[in-house]
């Protein structure tokens, strides 16, 4: 029987099996607007080694009241056997994957996503697949022969082909069609040493995309750092200068908290040129940056791991939360197969507290729509004001582990306020912040 076709009816009896809603007909859920977006990224294999996304329905509830409306799932498509284990090294784009538990797994995590209110977007992957993909045998001028990365036995898209453009675009079409998903976040989202896939490719793949669903808003997320990814169609890319510089900040003590303010500037002015609808996804860890550290491992500890992730959701953004981090995992995490432990989710509630209390802090409207006004910055501590309408926040942070004044004016420190994190009056004692403290604070 052809393969497309054994596909297909695999696919119809899912649909069936699934109920009604899982076919696509108007049953998800409004996306949300920038003010009110949170993205949690999960990781399947850290919830279970097989039936993970079973596994990762069952945390739904959990995911929710952390204060997440949108889940990004790490790839879970058919994976590559030539590939050292890695999800982004796929066999077949158009299947998932059994240690996943196969498309019934991810129409039943979809269904069951869309009826608590949360948005599912899928991974894909354009810079090429593993040696195993039919593709590869049955579209070889899709591929290029040399890439400038050291990935072993990979083959690499050649986005010079203009037959690709029409493959993603019906791939993702594919997805939302008979998955029901809300959109995309996209790897290497752009070229790499002018490699891989470009600007106007996005810019027709992403037009093509919306024209296809006029009456329903997807969300496009891009692996990348740069503007011109935004302008190309997508709602959201990477705070990766951001991220990179709040590492930056713990490893050299010598380095100022200004580092801070001038990397969001460079970040959100190169989101508001590409549009006034453009927004930047703030985080201090991600898949790939918990590889070579927890947040733990890499602010200090725990509690420097916290006011890393304060200041990234603070100072603007949509907030992203990495799965591992609301429990205070504190080692580094592999997603690559046989590596990652599956977490225990019931543990570090005295973290997930802190980052639910955090997360709703972040739904301020000083906090999405206010202006940033800088207060002060050194190479402890940092503060600045969050403003919209008459509303104000103040944000206070010590970086380092010792104690450390931070230089507010008699205004700030004589005033009342209401600490947002504890919901308790607060009026500054002393300028002097403990180490790794943070302080949101409300101004009355």
């Amino acid at each position: 029987m052809n393969r497309r076709l054994i596909l297909f009816l695999t696919i119809a009896i899912a649909i069936f099996c699934a109920g009604p809603s899982a076919s696509g007909k108007n049953s998800y859920p409004p996306l949300p607007s920038h003010d009110e977006m949170v993205v949690y990224s999960a990781s399947p294999r850290l919830f279970a080694k097989e039936n993970s996304l079973d596994a990762v329905r069952k945390q739904l509830d959990r995911i929710k009241a952390l204060g997440c409306n949108v889940i990004w799932l790490l790839p879970v498509y058919d994976e590559s056997r030539l590939r050292f284990g890695s999800p982004y090294s796929i066999k077949d784009m158009y299947a998932v994957g059994t240690e996943y538990g196969g498309m019934e797994a991810l129409l039943r995590f979809v269904k069951a996503a869309h009826k608590k209110g949360i948005c599912v977007i899928l991974d894909i992957i354009t810079w090429g697949t593993g040696p195993d993909c039919q593709w590869v045998r049955d579209h070889p001028s899709w591929y290029r022969e040399a890439y400038p990365r050291d990935y072993k036995k990979g083959a690499y898209f050649n986005w010079d082909t203009p037959e690709l453009r029409e493959t993603f675009l019906n791939l993702m079409r594919f997805w939302i069609d008979n998955a029901d998903v809300d959109g995309f976040r996209c790897d290497t989202a752009c070229p790499i040493h002018d490699k891989g896939i470009k600007t106007d490719d996005w810019k027709w793949i992403i037009s093509n995309l919306r024209a296809s669903y006029p009456k329903r808003p997807l969300l496009m997320l891009a692996e990348a750092a740069q503007p011109r990814s935004l302008a190309a169609g997508f709602d959201m890319n990477y705070g990766w200068h951001y991220c990179d510089a709040l590492e930056k900040l713990h490893k050299n003590p010598d380095v100022s908290t200004r580092i801070l303010f001038e990397t969001n500037t460079e970040e959100m002015e190169g989101a508001a040129a590409a549009g006034p609808d453009k927004v930047r996804m703030r985080y201090c860890t991600n898949h790939d940056k918990c590889v070579k550290g927890s947040p733990a491992e890499k602010f200090g500890g725990q509690r420097g791991a916290m006011v890393a992730t304060a200041l990234a959701y603070t100072m603007g953004g949509i907030p992203m939360v990495y799965s591992s981090q609301e429990i205070g995992y504190p080692e580094h995490l592999s997603f690559f197969k046989g590596k990652p432990p599956v977490l225990n989710w019931t543990t570090g509630k005295d973290i997930w507290d802190e980052f639910t209390r955090l997360i709703r802090v972040t739904l301020h409207p000083s906090m999405r729509k206010g202006s940033l006004t800088e207060l002060c910055a050194d190479n402890n501590t940092i503060a600045y004001l969050r403003s919209y309408d008459s509303e104000q926040v103040l944000v206070a942070a010590n970086v380092r582990d010792e104690a450390a004044p931070v230089e507010l004016g008699a205004e700030y420190l004589n005033a009342d306020y209401v600490d947002l994190m504890t919901n308790q009056p607060f009026r500054f004692e002393t300028n002097v912040l403990e180490a790794h403290q943070y302080l949101i604070l409300l101004k009355k």
